[in-house]
C-alpha cells in the first residue's frame, strides 16, 4: 500500500449565507414518491443514487447490512459484519464504512473492497461521498475529536469547519469539488449545523427557524439536500430557493442524496417503521431541437467546443419563464463565458412558429451521463419551480 499522509486544510474566508423561506408559491416543486423496502428487513436508510438511478443504503434483519437497488433489484453488499454504504457515484463505485471488533472505511469497486482508514486515527466514522473522479470524503476520529477527511489522489487532506466543537463529518462531494456535511459550533456544541466547501471558502447553511440542519448530499448542479429539525422534513436547496421534502403520511423525512436528473433518495418514518425512498420531479414535457438545423444529430463528445439545444416555445410554454442556469443535457451544463461567467443562451425564434424560443450552449465537458440509447434528455425548472424535461434524438460517433 502507498504511504499516505495528512494535511490541514485552511480555510482563511468564512462566510454566512443563511437560508430564507420563501413564499409558498415559490415552492411549488412536485414530486412522485416510491417507497424503498427489502423485503424480510426490520428497518432501511436509503442515502446515495447516481444518475442512472443506483441506490445505495443500509437495512437491518437484525444485523446491519448494505445493498445496491437498481432496477428493481437488490443486491447485498457486504464488507464486515456490520456495514453502511453511503454514496455511489456514475461509474457504481460505493463508499461506506463497516464493523468487526473496529470502524473500518472502505471503497467497493469492481467487485472488489478497499480499506481506506486514515492513518493515526482511533476510529473511522465512515466513507460518506464519492466524485465521479474518485474523491472520497468522510469523517474519522482521533484524540482531539472527530475530523473530517477528503482523500484524493492517494492523499488524505483532514477538514474542520472553523468554529466546530469536536466534530466535523463531510458528507457529500460533487465533480467540481465542491463538499457538503454537518458539525457542530462551539457556541451551540448540542446544535447541528450544515455546511459547504467551495473553492475553499467555507458557507455555514443553517434553515431559520430550524433547531438544526443537516446537509447531506450535492449534485453537480450545486442542488443541496438534506433535513431540519424540528421539524423532521427533508429539504432541497437549489438556486437560492428551498424547498419541502416530505413525504405524505410521514412522520418525519430526511433526504440523503441528489443525482443530476434532479432525483431525490433518503428515509422516512411512519407508525410501521422506516422505510427508504426516492422522489421523482413531476415533470412538464418540453419540445427541444438538439442542434438545430441538424437533422442528424450525431454527437462527437470528446471533451471539447459546445453541443446547441434549442427549447422551443409554445402556446404552452413561455421560454422567458425557464430559470437557465438549472437546464442540463445528460449531466453537461450551459458553458458560461467571460469574467462575469455569462451563460451562453439567447432567445430567437429559430424554426418561424412565431413563438420565441431559448438557445442553449452545452458544454462538452465529460460530464456526459447517456448511455447512447438513442436519445439525449434535458431537464430543468421553470422560474415558479415547475421541473421540466425533454427529448429528442441523437447518434453517438466516435
Amino acid at each position: 500500500m502507498k504511504q499516505i499522509y495528512t494535511r490541514q486544510t485552511t480555510l482563511a474566508i468564512i462566510l454566512t449565507i443563511p437560508l430564507v423561506f420563501l413564499p409558498t408559491a415559490a415552492l411549488s416543486a412536485e414530486y412522485t414518491y416510491t417507497t424503498i423496502d427489502v423485503p424480510g428487513s426490520s428497518y432501511i436508510f436509503a442515502s446515495g443514487i447516481n444518475d442512472s438511478n443506483e441506490i445505495v443504503g443500509w437495512y437491518g434483519d437484525p444485523g446491519v447490512h448494505s445493498f445496491i437497488y437498481s432496477g428493481g433489484i437488490f443486491t447485498p453488499i457486504g464488507f464486515l459484519t456490520d456495514t453502511w454504504a453511503f454514496g455511489i457515484n456514475n461509474s457504481g463505485d460505493i463508499v461506506g464504512y463497516g464493523i468487526d471488533w473496529w470502524y473500518h472505511n472502505f471503497l467497493y469497486s469492481g467487485g472488489i473492497f478497499t480499506t481506506i482508514d486514515v492513518p493515526g486515527s482511533t476510529t473511522n466514522w465512515g466513507a460518506k461521498g464519492i466524485s465521479n473522479s474518485g474523491d472520497i470524503v468522510g469523517a474519522y476520529g482521533d484524540d482531539l475529536g472527530r475530523h473530517g477527511f477528503l482523500y484524493s489522489g492517494g492523499q488524505f487532506t483532514q477538514i474542520d469547519v472553523p468554529g466546530a466543537v469536536e466534530w466535523t463529518t463531510p458528507t457529500g462531494i460533487n465533480n467540481s469539488g465542491d463538499i457538503v456535511g454537518i458539525y457542530a459550533n462551539r457556541d451551540e456544541p448540542s446544535k447541528h449545523r450544515g455546511f459547504i466547501i467551495s473553492g475553499g471558502i467555507f458557507i455555514p447553511i443553517d434553515v431559520p427557524g430550524a433547531t438544526g440542519t443537516d446537509v447531506n448530499g450535492i449534485n453537480d448542479h450545486g442542488d443541496i439536500v438534506g433535513r431540519f429539525y424540528d421539524a423532521n422534513r427533508g429539504f432541497l436547496y437549489s438556486q437560492g430557493i428551498l424547498t419541502t421534502i416530505h413525504v405524505p403520511g410521514a412522520e418525519w423525512t430526511g433526504a440523503s442524496g441528489i443525482n443530476n436528473f434532479g432525483s431525490i433518495v433518503g428515509t422516512y418514518g411512519d407508525a410501521t417503521g422506516y422505510h427508504g425512498f426516492i422522489a421523482t420531479p413531476v415533470r412538464q414535457h418540453v419540445s427541444i431541437d438538439i442542434k438545430p438545423g441538424d437533422d442528424s444529430n450525431c454527437l462527437n463528445l470528446n471533451y471539447h467546443g459546445v453541443i446547441p439545444v434549442a427549447i422551443l416555445g409554445s402556446s404552452d410554454l413561455d421560454v422567458y419563464d425557464v430559470d437557465i442556469p438549472t437546464m442540463s443535457l445528460q449531466g453537461l451544463s450551459i458553458k458560461m463565458v467571460g469574467k462575469a461567467d455569462r451563460l451562453l443562451a439567447h432567445f430567437d425564434d429559430i424554426n418561424g412558429d412565431g413563438y420565441t424560443d431559448l438557445i442553449a450552449q452545452f458544454e462538452d465537458s465529460g460530464g456526459w451521463t447517456g448511455n447512447g440509447d438513442g436519445y439525449a434528455t434535458l431537464t430543468g425548472y421553470l422560474l415558479d419551480r415547475t421541473s421540466i424535461e425533454g427529448s429528442d434524438s441523437i447518434c453517438l460517433v466516435p
